[in-house]
């Protein structure tokens, strides 16, 4: 025997979404060992959803009347197949003051548009239910005001949730992004 091997473990039904989940791991050899400071490591999980956004530009710097385009990288990163949401995913992307939306659609298909609402500079993106172990890429093209000055910062703010109260994110600090 190699020391290898594998345990399965199933949650029970009635242990709710956003629940962190410990498992520990103690080996010891009955006769005594020379390094025992490794013989305990642990497994952390949890239930439910794990949404997360970042973001990027597809450039430093613009120049007035210029599109643009902000990458939005959004999924669910839970990593059992149970763990899809329960309620649409929403983003909500603040777009900066200076810039005009064009549109939003999903990477390599600007056909391929998710339903969405602008509200002054608040667009609003409804992904529908998001498996677990899924990520894609969301396009939002703008365009630079005319009158943008050399120094003019454009910073977007996007954030991340699902409608449904039930489902509950363990881990929070990757919802938003700026």
């Amino acid at each position: 025997n190699n020391g290898g091997g594998w345990l399965e473990v199933d949650v029970d039904p009635a242990v709710g979404r956003g629940v962190w989940l410990t498992n520990t791991l103690d080996i010891s050899h009955p006769i005594g060992e020379l390094a025992p400071d490794d013989n305990t490591t642990h497994y952390v999980v949890t239930t439910g959803p794990e949404l997360f956004i970042t973001q990027a530009a597809d450039r430093a710097t613009v120049k007035p009347n210029e599109v643009t385009t902000f990458i939005l990288h959004v999924g669910n990163a839970a990593g059992r197949g149970s763990d899809g949401t329960l309620g649409h995913v929403i983003v909500t992307d603040t777009l900066p003051a200076g810039v005009t939306f064009m549109g939003a659609h999903w990477h390599g298909c600007v056909y391929c548009m998710p339903p969405q609402t602008l509200t002054g500079q608040q667009l609003v993106l409804d992904l529908d239910t998001l498996p677990s172990n899924w990520a894609s890429d969301l396009e939002v093209v703008v365009r630079i005001t005319t009158t943008a000055q050399a120094g003019d910062l454009f910073i977007n703010q996007a954030i991340i949730a699902s409608n449904d109260v039930a489902d509950v994110d363990p881990i929070v600090t990757n919802n938003a992004s700026t």
